[in-house]
């Protein structure tokens, strides 16, 4: 029996927000990803994508404003601008911070 990768998650989100999934790359990061992504409350359309410059949040911040709701992973907070909507932490299975 295969165990879920995500257990009482919450998958809400009004169209055209941008939502940051930060943690280590990987299968767990990748399947909350495709998750928010493909989530029944996603009425319109929505892209999924890795941030690799601290630049780059603003431009997906303009994406998320013409309605398009913006999935981006990165690697640690510190990589967050304020531009994104909510932060979703993922543990590190190291147990490191």
């Amino acid at each position: 029996m295969a165990t879920p990768t995500i257990t009482g998650a919450d998958l809400s989100t009004p169209t055209g927000e941008l939502i940051a999934v930060v943690g280590p790359p990987g299968p767990q990061r990748s399947a909350l990803q495709l998750a928010l992504n493909d989530a029944p409350w996603s009425r319109g359309p929505s892209v999924t994508t890795t941030v690799i410059s601290r630049g780059a949040w603003s431009e997906l911040r303009r994406v998320a404003a013409a309605g398009i709701t913006v999935v981006a992973a990165c690697d640690s907070v510190v990589a967050v601008d304020a531009g994104a909507h909510r932060v979703v932490l993922l543990p590190d299975p190291d147990g490191v911070a």
